[in-house]
C-alpha cells in the first residue's frame, strides 16, 4: 500500500497509518516531497498568471490602437464612431475618447467622456483641463440659458487644473483667457488676469509678454501692448504666432 499517496488523497486515518509504517526521517521525507510537488504547482500558476497578466495589460486592443492612429492623423470622425465598440476603457483611453469626441465635434460626448476620466483619475491635471475646454466650447454654442452653467464650469475646472499642477501652462493659458473675457459675474476680472499672467512669468517669460499685452490691450493702452507683443517675439523667435503678434 503506498502511504504517501494514501495520506495525499486524504484518506480517514492515512495519517496514522502513515506513522506506523515508517519512521520519522522517512515521514519528514514523504512530507518534504508533497509540500515540494504543492509549492512546484502553485509556483507555476504563479508564473503563469504573471506572464498572462503581462501580456494583457501590455498589449494594446487593435481597436484601441487603431483609434490612436486615426487621432494621430486627423480623421477625428472615423475614430470617434469606433469609439463606442472600443470596449471598456482606462483613464487613459478615457481621456482619449473625449479628446476625439471634441476634435470631432461631439461636445456632448466629449464632456461625458472627460468626467469619467476625472473620476478614474482625480489627480490628472490634464483630464480636467480638457475637461474646462470642453464646457467652455458648450458654452460659445448653447442658448442663453445653459451659456452660464457651462462657462462657469469650464472656469472651475481651469483653476482645478492648474491647482493639480501649477506647472501645466496650457491650463493657464486658458484659465488667462477666460477671467480676461468673461464678466464678473461669471468669475471673471482683469485683476484676475493681471494675477494669472504674474504666474504665467515663472513658466513661460514670452508667454507673460503676450498675456501683458493682451491685457494692455484691454485697457485700451496700445502703446504698452505693442511693447509687450515686441518682447514677446524677442523672446521666442521661432513662434510665427509671436511674430504676428508683433507686427500686429
Amino acid at each position: 500500500m503506498n502511504v504517501c499517496r494514501t495520506a495525499a488523497d486524504g484518506f480517514p486515518g492515512s495519517e496514522n497509518l502513515r506513522e506506523s509504517r515508517m519512521g520519522p526521517s522517512r515521514v519528514a521525507s514523504c512530507a518534504s516531497k508533497k509540500t515540494a510537488g504543492k509549492l512546484l504547482r502553485v509556483t507555476g500558476l504563479a508564473m503563469v498568471m504573471r506572464v498572462s497578466l503581462t501580456v494583457t495589460i501590455g498589449a494594446e486592443p487593435s481597436e484601441l490602437a487603431r483609434i490612436r492612429e486615426l487621432y494621430r492623423r486627423g480623421d477625428y470622425l472615423t475614430a470617434a464612431k469606433l469609439i463606442d465598440s472600443a470596449g471598456a476603457l482606462d483613464a487613459e483611453w478615457l481621456l482619449l475618447a473625449g479628446q476625439v469626441n471634441y476634435r470631432a465635434g461631439n461636445l456632448s460626448a466629449a464632456c461625458r467622456y472627460f468626467e469619467r476620466a476625472t473620476i478614474a483619475n482625480p489627480t490628472d491635471s490634464s483630464c480636467f483641463h480638457w475637461l474646462g475646454r470642453a464646457y467652455g466650447r458648450r458654452a460659445e454654442s448653447a442658448d442663453v440659458l445653459l451659456a452660464p452653467r457651462y462657462a462657469v464650469l469650464a472656469r472651475q475646472k481651469f483653476e482645478e487644473a492648474v491647482r493639480l499642477d501649477p506647472k501645466n501652462i496650457e491650463a493657464w493659458n486658458d484659465l488667462f483667457a477666460y477671467y480676461l473675457d468673461a464678466p464678473r459675474i461669471l468669475g471673471g476680472g482683469l485683476d484676475k488676469a493681471i494675477g494669472v499672467a504674474e504666474r504665467v512669468l515663472l513658466l513661460d517669460v514670452a508667454e507673460y509678454h503676450y498675456d501683458r499685452a493682451r491685457i494692455a490691450e484691454k485697457q485700451k493702452d496700445l502703446a504698452l501692448a505693442e511693447h509687450h507683443y515686441r518682447m514677446a517675439a524677442k523672446r521666442a523667435p521661432t513662434d510665427a504666432g509671436r511674430q504676428i503678434g508683433a507686427c500686429q
